[in-house]
């Protein structure tokens, strides 16, 4: 019996070295990944915080509070615009001057101004279509005027994809891992293919053919961190190929972000 056990260890340990290489190799790139993408969105929140602060001296409007609105923009790469909002939700200004046609809009009706109205505290929204025209995701943070009354808000537009971009090719860079992320709806706001980005992974005709994905995505939404495998396509190709992951989370103002690492499973003999 014991030499059936020993044998039997012999056989395992194979295996669980193989296990134990890609799980490291995987730790360094989600670690650099996620550690970088969290000060990202800690660039995000210090910039708003301190915007709200001065706007709160300079007005939401004007020459000195479009200077505010222009450090923010010109401080994160990834920003589109910077906006002031009163308090029935109407743009009262914005930088840079391209945008300036959006002045006036109301802009109410959106989730996250509609949060930012209400409760008055700091919010960030989901993937969504702008009045700009464009995808991307917005940032909050109320403004209070010297008298501690609330007087609107401060709005930084950002491309999700060039913030996560930047940082997850950085971390992927000379290993065999792929980064993607996804938010705990199921849209993807990430991925090495681009036309993935913005996809819901429950309900995209490209996904439902894989359940062993799908699986997965409900733990990765349900838990902060973990390790799994599911099938899909190999990047690039329609070759459908079992791969390992592991994830962790990053996340701003209450919504959370998951950033998963997968490498591909050797085929077996």
């Amino acid at each position: 019996m014991q030499r059936f056990r020993d044998a039997l260890l012999l056989l395992c340990i194979p295996f669980l070295l193989l296990h134990c290489n890609r799980a490291n190799g995987m730790t360094a790139p989600l670690d650099s990944a996620t550690t970088d993408i969290s000060k990202a969105l800690s660039a995000i929140d210090n910039s708003l915080a301190d915007a709200s602060r001065q706007l709160a001296l300079t007005g939401l409007s004007g020459d000195e509070a479009r200077k505010v609105l222009s450090r923010i923009c010109s401080a994160l790469p990834c920003s589109i615009d910077g906006i002031t909002i009163d308090t029935t939700g109407c743009i009262v200004d914005v930088e840079p001057a391209e945008y300036r046609n959006i002045i006036g809009k109301n802009i109410s009706d959106q989730q996250q101004v509609h949060t930012i109205l209400k409760e008055r505290k700091p919010v960030m929204s989901k993937l969504f279509k702008s009045v700009e025209g464009l995808y991307a995701m917005d940032a909050e943070y109320p403004v209070f005027n010297k008298a501690g009354k609330f007087t609107g808000a401060v709005s930084l537009l950002f491309s999700s994809d060039q913030l996560l971009r930047k940082s997850i090719e950085k971390a992927v860079t000379g290993s065999e891992v792929n980064i993607w992320v996804v938010d705990t709806n199921g849209i993807m706001l990430y991925d090495i293919m681009p036309e993935h980005i913005g996809l819901n992974l429950f309900t995209a005709p490209l996904y439902k053919s894989f359940p062993s994905l799908q699986k997965i995505t409900r733990r990765i939404i349900k838990e902060p961190e973990g390790n799994g495998r599911y099938r899909f396509y190999r990047p690039r190709t329609k070759e459908t190929v079992s791969k390992e992951a592991m994830w962790k989370t990053v996340s701003l103002y209450g919504k959370e972000w998951r950033i998963v690492a997968c490498v591909i499973q050797p085929n077996k003999p």
